[in-house]
């Protein structure tokens, strides 16, 4: 699986999509670690924390892009 590491920005955030035919797709900060981005293929984007806890991979959504002031 292909992880994509990216430095968040207000532009990086406006053009994530998720790929034709994809249900999702998540995007990592490249420097705030479990910090990521869930782009649905409906376009609806929200930053979750992810991280490993007993072998077991936890995802949590953190909030909505609609929280994210936009220029």
């Amino acid at each position: 699986m292909k992880i994509n590491k990216k430095n968040f920005t207000t532009g990086v955030i406006a053009k994530a999509q998720c790929d034709p035919g994809k249900n999702q797709a998540v995007f990592y900060d490249a420097k705030t670690p479990g910090l990521g981005l869930r782009v649905t293929g409906a376009g609806v984007k929200n930053f979750i924390f992810e991280t490993r806890l007993n072998g077991k991979t936890l995802r949590r959504p953190l909030w909505s892009e609609l929280h994210i002031r936009r220029p």
